[in-house]
């Protein structure tokens, strides 16, 4: 299995995001696997409270006093004309920016002056005025995915985005008692995954097991880089006895891989009826039926041995879904409630790009981290050879 030390890339200095190659494309140089994972450690590190990590905040963030609530809006204020950063930070935006953020002739454009970007920004990043005279940004490329994007605020006002969109983005921003700042653009998913893993919350609609105490943030941070190394090793075909189903032309893959987990499906061997431990956890008594957890020689890597599943009836279809759980990333975890839509855990899943092959099924765990990780890049040109031994 591959590694990284975790805290020495929490300690810094972040990695800068790869230059653009051709001046008159959008899109920058290449994020594997491992970069973007070290730009997570970075932009999380720089979240945590406290003194720990404050030198590293400081010398990445734009940094404001704070007077008011939480939130980045001070930031922005702070760099729009007539702001306290504007003549220390911006300049009008060149021609050649411009042109990538798909400017309007008539909108006012800026870009930072020459060595005043911040470590986790992209130096050709174009912010932009509404009408009204609000900022927001009209080109950049994201920290960590490495994607192109632009503030959604841009589509609301000019009903257009930047040249090689991909994503939205949005200011990840810490706010302490004395400062906010600033500290990188990322996409909404990456936003919150890191806050899960500075301060994990709780999902609606489930009561939350006390003894599931939440992981510290550098564990949470190991954790995603197991998930995305055993995603890897699953496209490697590199993990043995994996839960995977085939892909039929139509069906959701997280239906499809619980609907193979359940009696008469394809991988109904990986679940046993639930003893009384396990429902105990899930709050159930001995007469509850159809209720089942994983066998313990056939549970897999990234999915936790406290989970309980029940088979229900609904849409005219036998089904399986979760109703207790420990989210193996984040360290939290709890039950169901019955009558809420919401779950102490989610199937997170993989699909190979060649037709044909299966969705596989990587771990049961926190909404936060399902969607979050799906940002982090996959690709690993930058592996050592040393990593499968």
């Amino acid at each position: 299995m591959a590694t990284m030390d975790v805290a020495a890339l929490m300690r810094g200095p972040p990695p800068l995001l790869p230059a653009r190659l051709d001046p008159r494309r959008p899109k920058g140089g290449k994020i594997t696997r491992k970069m973007a994972m070290a730009m997570l450690c970075a932009a999380t590190a720089a979240t945590i409270p406290g003194p720990t990590y404050a030198s590293l905040r400081n010398s990445v963030g734009i940094k404001i006093p704070r007077t008011g609530p939480a939130t980045a809006a001070a930031l922005w204020r702070a760099m729009m004309p007539k702001g306290i950063l504007h003549d220390t930070l911006l300049q009008p935006a060149t021609a050649a920016l411009r042109a990538l953020a798909n400017a309007p002739s008539h909108a006012k454009c800026f870009m930072f002056k020459r060595g005043q970007c911040p470590r986790m920004i992209h130096p050709d990043t174009v912010f932009m005025l509404t009408n009204k005279g609000w900022m927001f940004v009209a080109f950049t490329i994201a920290y960590i995915s490495g994607k192109v994007g632009c503030s959604r605020h841009y589509k609301d006002h000019y009903n257009r985005v930047c040249k090689g969109y991909q994503c939205n983005v949005e200011l990840h921003h810490k706010s302490t008692r004395a400062f906010h700042f600033g500290l990188c653009f990322v996409e909404h998913f990456i936003n919150r995954l890191i806050s899960a893993v500075v301060s994990p919350p709780a999902p609606d609609g489930c009561t939350i097991t006390e003894r599931y105490v939440a992981f510290p943030p550098w564990q949470c941070l190991e954790n995603i880089w197991k998930v995305k190394d055993y995603e890897r090793r699953l496209t490697l075909e590199l993990v043995d006895d994996a839960v995977e189903c085939e892909r039929p032309s139509g069906g959701q893959a997280s239906h499809l891989l619980w609907d193979s987990l359940a009696s008469g499906g394809k991988n109904e061997d990986f679940l046993e009826p639930a003893d009384r431990a396990h429902r105990a956890l899930a709050g159930l008594d001995r007469g509850a039926k159809r209720i089942f957890q994983f066998k313990p020689d056939r549970l897999p890597e990234l999915v936790d041995a406290s989970c309980v599943l029940e088979l229900y009836y609904g849409n005219g279809h036998w089904r399986l879904h979760l109703i207790h759980g420990r989210c193996p990333i984040l360290g939290i975890g709890g039950t169901r409630v019955a009558g809420h839509s919401t779950w102490p855990l989610v199937l997170h899943h993989i699909q190979y790009s060649q037709p044909g092959t299966p969705y596989s099924l990587v771990s049961l765990c926190h909404q936060e981290v399902n969607l979050g990780i799906d940002c982090i890049p996959n690709d690993d040109t930058d592996d050592d050879t040393d990593d499968d031994d």
